[in-house]
């Protein structure tokens, strides 16, 4: 019996160091070798948190630690996976009621599920009402003298005609 426990025991001892062998800190290295902690010095001092994911924690995890990228014993420091680019509209959760439209420049408004500041969510995106210089045709060759000695010249701004030069203002 106490073979067994002495057995179970070195089992699982030897996992733990195996566990804390793995290379959390976001290189990908497998030549990660476990070093004596007074290679290191003293410990970092830094806090833990729990990543955006909801799942990770970051920072150091109290292990000495080398790699083949970095043959130096240095205390290990996990860091947050980075963020999924997409989300699925099973994240962004039920879509809002709002119609799409097309927009003049050939683009699409209206509900988009994506993710800002690594959240998942339904973001109502608006057509752009700005003009382009073709859309406004030929630019007027006139400017407005300003008080102070400079210039305004014309805007290209929509309007309700479509896009039109109007007069600058002076600031």
């Amino acid at each position: 019996m106490k073979t067994l426990i002495l057995s179970s025991l070195a089992l699982c001892f030897g996992a733990v160091i195996a566990c804390s062998a793995n290379d959390n800190s976001g290189t990908g290295d497998d030549g990660l070798k476990v070093c004596a902690k007074s290679a290191c010095g003293p410990q970092l001092g830094m806090p833990n948190y729990v990543c955006p994911d909801g799942k990770t924690v970051a920072g150091p995890t109290g292990e000495c630690i080398s790699t083949n990228a970095d043959p130096q014993c240095h205390w290990q420091v996990v860091t947050c996976p980075p963020p999924p680019t997409d989300c699925t509209k099973e994240e962004c959760g039920p879509e809002p009621m709002i119609a799409s439209q097309i927009c003049p420049d050939g683009g699409v408004a209206g509900p988009t599920c994506e993710r800002v500041n690594g959240v998942c969510g339904w973001h109502i995106t608006t057509c752009d009402d700005s003009c382009t210089p073709q859309e406004c045709g030929p630019e007027p060759l006139y400017a407005i003298q300003c008080d102070g000695g400079g210039t305004a010249g014309p805007i290209c701004e929509r309007t309700p005609n479509g896009c039109a030069w109007q007069p600058g203002t002076c600031q």
